[in-house]
């Protein structure tokens, strides 16, 4: 994670670190609203 720019979230993909992705502060929340909701729970 990146801080120091207002209202950007940015940060690395582990899988492969060249990439950087960025998202507004409002999309991250959203994602880690859903996250923590379950919304991307894998069920077999």
């Amino acid at each position: 994670m990146a801080a120091g720019v207002p209202g950007i979230v940015a940060f690395r993909d582990s899988g492969d670190p060249d990439i950087i992705v960025t998202m507004t502060a409002e999309s991250w929340a959203l994602f880690t609203d859903a996250v923590k909701a379950g919304a991307y729970d894998i069920t077999a």
